[in-house]
Parts: structure tokens; C-alpha cells; sequence
């Protein structure tokens, strides 16, 4: 397991990161929920920005805390991907903010002018 401090070291390190490579919460298509329910389209294009805000989005309420070991239960405390799945909304944009060993958060994000 993972310390805090480690995950909170990997969270700037991914934002300082992401901010040179100017990355972009992923943003979510009909057609992206559709093909990740039959099981296709993997692995989930969700970048890792840590820290970072990028121009122009806005986090958007509360991070969902999912499971990335792809051995959750439904039970849990964190998501696995079909539940993940139903939360998900089309037209906004994902990006994980904080990761450790087995479970992240990934944040809601909606674009602003």
C-alpha cells in the first residue's frame, strides 16, 4: 500500500506533468459509453492530471473513487467499471486527480468560457 505522501507527491509530480504537456480532460461521447459497455474500446482514455486545472475546465462536483485493478466488487467502497459506467455523463469531460496502487479518483470536469 501506498503512503499519503507518496500519493500526494505522484498527484503534483502528474500535474506539473500534465500542465507541460498541456493535457485535457477526456471528453465523453455517446458512442464512447456505448462501446465501453459491450466491453470494447479499452484501456479508458482518461488521463492522469494530478493537480492540475487545465484552461478553460473546471472540476464538477465530487471525484468518483474507482476501482483500477479491475478486481472490485460491487460491494465496495470504490466503483467498478460497470458501475462506473452508469455514472458517467456524456458531454463531460474525465480525468483522474489522484491514483494509488488499487483505486483512484477521477473527476468530473465541464468546460467553461
Amino acid at each position: 500500500m501506498m503512503s499519503l505522501e507518496t500519493i500526494d507527491q505522484m498527484t503534483r509530480e502528474a500535474g506539473l506533468e500534465a500542465c507541460e504537456q498541456q493535457q485535457k480532460p477526456y471528453l465523453i461521447w455517446p458512442q464512447d459509453l456505448e462501446a465501453w459497455k459491450r466491453g470494447e474500446g479499452f484501456p479508458i482514455p482518461f488521463p492522469m492530471i494530478g493537480d492540475y486545472v487545465p484552461e478553460g475546465w473546471e472540476a464538477d462536483g465530487e471525484a468518483l473513487f474507482v476501482d483500477t485493478s479491475g478486481m472490485g466488487s460491487p460491494g465496495e467502497s470504490a466503483l467498478t467499471l460497470p458501475q462506473l459506467f452508469e455514472k458517467l455523463e456524456v458531454g463531460r469531460g474525465y480525468a483522474f486527480t489522484q491514483q494509488g496502487q488499487f483505486q483512484a479518483y477521477l473527476q468530473k470536469f465541464k468546460q467553461v468560457q
